[in-house]
């Protein structure tokens, strides 16, 4: 069991104590319970520069995810402007599909993954699922919309085809869509967007050598608006960690 340290943010301008304390706390895990615009960013930010400048941490042992892109930029930008650069190398700042990537990427050939492999967008899984479907479902952008929402909901529930079959025995159809399109994925040496987050989970539940690798990569993980309704994304930090 983690005992976490609960610190509640208030908005404000300047670093209230409550800001203050989320900074500066370093000897064990952390949550920070904080509404919009109570400066979530500005803390994590604060908080690498504190254990850069401060705590003398090197930035390699450092890792912040964040939930949008604009998040992650935004908070590379500051940092930017808070650390020379020579003290911020190695320092790992993105979205927890970034992460998601570069774990892939690191370990492809245990994925059965060329190092060249294909990752999808939108309209990339949306092609290649219309090529599993029936012609008369295929043709219907709104049933295959639908399929492809549904396989992303069921990809991050972490559910295999065969529970799938167990949990929702009436919609055998599409659970033999997903599969097909799992399949599609495999034999065309791709991923799509979910893969980035299931994937790397999978990996660490199979492998310890794999896993113990990633725990010993950074010291401190940074998690801004941590996403604590998407089970993949909670598995990945809970590996991580």
């Amino acid at each position: 069991r983690i005992s976490f340290k609960i610190v509640f943010m208030r908005k404000n301008l300047i670093l209230n104590p409550q800001q203050k304390a989320a900074i500066e706390y370093v000897t064990g895990p952390l949550l920070v319970l904080a509404g919009a615009g109570s400066g979530k960013t500005r803390v994590i930010t604060q908080k690498i520069v504190y254990l850069i400048e401060q705590q003398k941490v090197p930035a390699k042992q450092i890792c912040a995810v964040t939930f949008t892109n604009k998040a992650a930029q935004e908070m590379n930008h500051r940092l930017g402007l808070a650390i020379p650069a020579l003290l911020k190398k190695g320092l790992t700042v993105g979205t927890f599909h970034n992460l998601g990537l570069q774990f892939i990427k690191k370990e492809a050939k245990y994925l059965n993954l060329p190092r060249g492999f294909s990752l999808l967008d939108e309209e990339d899984a949306r092609q290649l699922l219309k090529g599993v479907l029936p012609p008369a479902i295929a043709g219907d952008k709104e049933s295959v919309f639908q399929i492809l929402n549904q396989i992303s909901l069921w990809k991050n529930a972490m559910h295999s085809v065969s529970a799938l079959l167990k949990l929702y025995p009436e919609q055998a159809d599409v659970i033999a869509y997903y599969e097909r399109y799992q399949g599609m994925l495999r034999a065309c040496q791709a991923v799509d967007f979910d893969d980035l987050i299931v994937l790397p989970v999978q990996l660490m539940m199979q492998s310890e050598e794999v896993r113990l690798r990633w725990q010993n990569r950074w010291r401190y993980l940074l998690v801004d608006e941590y996403q604590d309704t998407n089970l993949a994304q909670y598995q990945l930090i809970k590996h991580l960690m």
